[in-house]
């Protein structure tokens, strides 16, 4: 199952909740911020470049 808001672009705007894979997407409307929360860690991009990344949880 996939909950996605209706102006989900990915990597670029919206919301997406995968609830398959156990990944997390919010984009700003600006596509300035984004944030991922994956199985694997979190991270925070500036457009397409990561800036803060927090690699595979303990």
């Amino acid at each position: 199952m996939d909950l996605k808001s209706k102006n989900y672009i990915p990597g670029q705007q919206g919301t997406r909740i995968d609830m398959v894979n156990g990944n997390f997407e919010v984009n700003s409307v600006s596509s300035t911020y984004r944030t991922r929360l994956t199985n694997k860690g979190f991270y925070v991009y500036s457009g397409n470049t990561p800036i803060i990344k927090l690699g595979e949880f303990i």
